[in-house]
C-alpha cells in the first residue's frame, strides 16, 4: 500500500510527511522546498489480538504499545502543486507522474487562510481554502485527461476497426495508475457511457469520464492542517458543509512532529494518536512552555490529528481491514514470535484472499481455516473482519 501526501506549497505537507514518518526531509517557509519525492514508512494504528491472548507480540515490522499495533505502510511526499500543474507548470507533470502508484492521496491544505494559490504566505483568512480542494481535484481530473488524450485517435482507430475489447484497451491505457478492468466497467457505468462507441464520445465525456476514474483509481482525504490557529474551527466547519463528500480531518502537524521529536528525547511519553501526553521531569523550562501550548493543542483538537488522518484514509477511504495470521495451538512463528505479522486487505476480502495475500502456495493448496479465537473451522469464502487471527491449513 502506498499513501500520496499531495498539497500546494507551504501548506505543511512535509511537516506532516516528516511528522508520520520522522524522516529527515526539508519543509520550509517557501514554494518548492520539495523537489524530489521524499519516501518514507508510515504506521497504521489497530488494537493488537495480543491483548485477546494476554500475550506478548513480537512484530517483525511495527511496533506494538500497550497492546496497540502500528503497521507499516509506504507514503510518499511530492512537491506542492501549482495552478496549471497538468501543464507542466512548476514541473507539475512530473510531479503528478509521481503518483502514479499511490493507492490514495492525502491532501494537506492550509485551513488558517494564510497561504495563497502559488503557496505564498499571506494575511491569515485571507485566502478561502476551499479553491485548494477544487484546484487539486481539477488538476489531477486534467492530469488524467492528458493521459487519455496521448493516444486517444489511435486507441479509437483500434477499438472501432478491429474486434479490440473497448474495457481491456481502456485498462490497459489507465493501469499505470491503478486502473482495474472492474473500476473501468464502473467508471463507464456511472458515467452513462456503457453503450456509446468510443469515436461517439464528445470531450465533455472524456473529461467526466476522466474524472470519475479519478476518484476511483485516487480516492483522497483532506487533511485540514494549521488547525491550532484562529478561526480554523469555522472555516472547516464550512468546508464539511460544502464538501460532504470528503473526508475532512483537522490537524495540527508541527504539534505532531514536536511531540514525536519530544518522546524521542524521553522529554515525554506520548503514543501518536491519544489525546494526551505525559511530560518528564527533566523538562526545561523553555520546553515546558512549548509544550503547555501544544497540550492545549490537543485538548482542543482532541489529539494531532495526524494519526488520525493515516488511519481514516486507511479504513475509512481505501475501506481496508487488519488480519493477523496465527496458530489454533500456538501464536507463535518458526522462529518464536508471538503474533509477527498483521496484514491489510481490502473489505470484503475472503479467507481464501488471505491465504493468497500471505503466500501464494497456501492459496494454491488450501484446504481449510481456524478461526483462533473461536477455534472453529470457516470456509474459505468467509470474509474477514477486523482483528481477525486466523490459521491458514494447507497442502504446500
Amino acid at each position: 500500500m502506498l499513501l500520496g501526501v499531495v498539497g500546494k506549497p507551504n501548506c505543511g505537507k512535509s511537516t506532516f510527511f516528516q511528522a508520520i514518518t520522522l524522516s529527515d526531509v526539508e519543509a520550509a517557509n517557501y514554494p518548492f522546498a520539495t523537489i524530489e519525492p521524499n519516501e518514507g514508512i508510515g504506521f497504521v494504528k489497530v488494537s493488537c489480538a495480543c491483548q485477546d491472548f494476554d500475550t506478548t507480540c513480537n512484530p517483525r515490522t511495527g511496533r506494538c504499545i500497550d497492546g496497540t499495533r502500528f503497521v507499516p505502510i509506504k507514503m510518499i511526499d511530492v512537491a506542492g502543486l501549482v495552478p496549471g500543474a497538468h501543464e507542466g507548470k512548476g514541473m507539475g507533470l512530473a510531479f503528478l507522474d509521481d503518483l502514479n502508484q499511490a493507492d490514495a492521496l492525502i491532501h494537506v491544505i492550509d485551513l488558517s487562510g494564510g497561504t495563497n494559490a502559488k503557496g505564498e504566505p499571506v494575511e491569515p483568512g485571507s485566502y478561502d481554502p476551499a479553491k485548494d480542494i477544487e484546484f487539486l481535484e481539477e488538476e489531477l481530473d486534467q492530469w488524467y485527461l492528458t493521459i487519455m488524450k496521448k493516444n486517444w485517435e489511435k486507441l479509437v482507430r483500434k477499438v472501432t476497426q478491429t474486434d479490440l475489447d473497448r474495457d481491456d484497451e481502456l485498462t490497459e491505457q489507465f493501469s499505470g495508475v491503478g486502473a482495474t478492468e472492474g473500476i473501468i466497467k464502473d467508471t463507464l457505468r456511472e458515467t452513462n457511457l456503457e453503450d456509446i462507441t468510443l469515436d461517439k464520445w464528445k470531450e465533455s465525456d472524456l473529461l467526466e469520464f476522466c474524472s470519475v476514474l479519478r476518484r476511483y483509481t485516487k480516492p483522497m482525504l483532506i487533511a485540514a492542517n494549521k488547525a491550532d490557529m484562529p478561526g480554523a474551527m469555522e472555516t472547516y466547519e464550512r468546508l464539511v458543509d460544502e464538501f460532504p463528500e470528503h473526508t475532512i480531518v483537522l490537524l495540527s502537524a508541527e504539534s505532531e512532529l514536536a511531540l514525536k521529536r519530544a518522546d524521542e528525547k524521553g522529554v515525554v511519553d506520548y503514543i501518536p494518536g491519544n489525546n494526551s501526553f505525559t511530560i518528564g521531569d527533566g523538562a526545561s523550562d523553555k520546553q515546558m512552555k512549548a509544550l503547555g501550548f501544544i497540550e492545549d493543542v490537543v485538548s482542543h483538537l482532541g489529539g494531532t490529528g495526524a494519526q488520525s488522518v493515516v488511519d481514516k484514509t486507511v479504513f475509512d477511504v481505501l475501506k481496508m481491514v487488519y488480519v493477523f495470521p496465527g496458530g489454533a495451538n500456538k501464536l507463535e512463528d518458526k522462529d518464536g514470535n508471538t503474533l509477527p505479522d498483521c496484514f491489510l486487505l481490502p473489505r470484503g476480502s475472503t479467507v481464501l484472499d488471505f491465504a493468497y495475500h500471505i503466500h501464494s502456495d497456501l492459496g494454491e493448496g488450501f484446504i481449510r481455516a481456524i478461526d483462533v479465537r473461536s477455534q472453529q473451522n470457516v470456509k474459505k469464502d468467509h470474509e474477514v473482519s477486523n482483528g481477525d487471527v486466523l490459521e491458514i491449513i494447507a497442502d504446500t
